[in-house]
């Protein structure tokens, strides 16, 4: 940034650009205003733009920015964007800032914090936190004998990385039937939590209805479950458990061995897929049936 204010000094340009502090540049815009970059490393400059508007605007008007950036010795532009600005009352606006902020926040969670776009997308979360907030406090000046809106944080437990588990398939090795009763009558569950972020439980039964006609021969032994069975923001604990009961009309249900499985650290490092192959020994495998499923990403 000092770079920058220098060389325009050198040029004698206005002093319509003022030094916030080491990352950050305000300009006091009329009309065109020229920054010149210094050369760097890499390819491409990593930034964000936020625009003030002016005080007394009023809705329907509509704002244009455009950035370009040129190359003056050899008189071409070689890239830019417009930003179009058009004003809202802060009640119609204030739900969908809220949503922005979650959505940024995600993303946030996804960037390494040596990627060169981590502390931009950061400042970004900042900043739509404050306009979120801000909304809401504006919305309720505009609406004085309305109900008032109430401002909570969406992100408040969202720390950590948000990550989801998709339950892939079950196989049965054994179906606890005598060969003369045929194919065996299964239901199955999940239960994953984290004591993160306040604690949170997702609970899942497959199927909704109904149950699993499975043997234990292949071709009649597995079933394609492909369903999310957690979705949500992890620091650094994760508990998984799977299991299911084996359905009898006159004799009682028998219980299949349960799967259980706790991650802990860094919830990048748990990305993968958990299943047992033939001629592994691994937990996947629980001796009468065999458990697959993956940990992704999400957003």
């Amino acid at each position: 940034m000092t770079e920058i204010f220098n060389y325009r000094n050198l040029r004698h340009a206005p002093g319509t650009v003022l030094i916030v502090n080491e990352n950050t540049l305000r300009l006091l815009v009329d009309e065109i205003t020229y920054l010149p970059v210094p050369p760097f490393y890499g390819d491409n400059i990593a930034g964000l733009i936020t625009v003030q508007l002016p005080k007394g605007i009023k809705k329907g008007q509509r704002f244009k920015v455009d950035v370009l950036q040129m190359r003056t010795d050899e008189a071409r532009t070689l890239g830019g964007f417009q930003l179009n600005i058009q004003v809202e009352k802060a009640f119609e606006i204030a739900h969908q800032e809220r949503n922005w902020l979650e959505l940024f926040h995600r993303r946030l969670s996804l960037i390494p914090k040596d990627n060169r776009w981590f502390p931009v997308l950061q400042k970004q979360v900042e900043f739509t936190r404050a306009r979120a907030k801000g909304l809401v406090a504006l919305a309720n000046e505009e609406r004085p004998s309305d109900e008032p809106l109430q401002w909570n944080d969406p992100t408040t437990h969202q720390k950590g990385q948000r990550i989801k588990i998709t339950l892939q398939n079950i196989q049965i090795l054994d179906d606890r039937e005598p060969f003369y009763k045929g194919k065996g009558e299964f239901r199955f569950y999940s239960k994953v939590f984290t004591p993160d972020n306040g604690g949170l439980s997702q609970k899942h039964t497959f199927p909704g209805k109904g149950h699993f006609k499975l043997g234990d021969k292949p071709g009649d032994n597995e079933v394609e479950i492909n369903q999310v069975i957690f979705d949500a923001f992890v620091e650094n604990t994760l508990a998984v458990q799977v299991g299911g009961l084996e359905l009898d009309t006159f004799d009682p249900d028998d219980r299949l061995c349960t799967y259980k499985r706790i991650f802990t650290g860094k919830p990048d490092q748990w990305i993968g897929k958990y299943a047992s192959h033939d001629g592994e020994m691994n937990i996947e495998n629980l001796g009468g049936w065999k458990v697959c499923y993956s940990v992704e990403y999400s957003g």
